[in-house]
């Protein structure tokens, strides 16, 4: 409700700990309503920085895809590699 500015282009959202907030993505999607969305915060950050990277327990990326299509069925959504530098 404090959101004025809609219509974001790209929307960086934390896949773990949805499960704590009620229709959290129905919600943020329909309040920001951005242009493509791309899940993060979905790693084991418990393991060591040099470690190779796995999901954490209790974050389940396809539900996480799920909920994006039934809160907006054309919303893009894409994930990004792990590793590999994004920008310019």
């Amino acid at each position: 409700d404090e959101i004025k500015d809609r219509g974001v282009d790209l929307f960086l959202c934390g896949a773990s700990g949805r499960r704590f907030t009620p229709r959290y993505i129905e919600r943020i999607v329909h309040a920001l309503d951005p242009k493509l969305i791309i899940p993060t915060h979905y790693d084991d950050f418990f393991r060591p920085l040099g470690g190779p990277t796995k999901f954490s327990f209790n974050v389940n990326l396809t539900g996480f895809a799920d909920e994006v299509r039934a809160a907006a069925k054309d919303l893009p959504l894409h994930t990004l590699e792990v590793g590999v530098p994004v920008g310019g």
